[in-house]
């Protein structure tokens, strides 16, 4: 209906083990999201590492909820 006969599916995820092996599982083509993988990199190893950056984060954050 849609003429998606002859197109080529890619699912893209995060890096979760279950999803990994899912997709494994069901022979189907993925790829890791790029998105996912720079903002564990920059909360959880960069950020998250370094309090005053953290502190900082929260007081935009909180400026930002204020005016939304």
């Amino acid at each position: 209906m849609f003429g998606l006969k002859d197109k080529h599916t890619v699912y893209v995820t995060d890096q979760s083990l279950n999803v990994v092996k899912a997709c494994r599982w069901a022979g189907v083509e993925r790829y890791g999201c790029v998105a996912h993988g720079l903002h564990i990199l920059i909360m959880v190893y960069g950020i998250g590492k370094c309090q005053k950056a953290y502190r900082m984060l929260d007081k935009v954050k909180g400026i930002i909820k204020m005016f939304t």
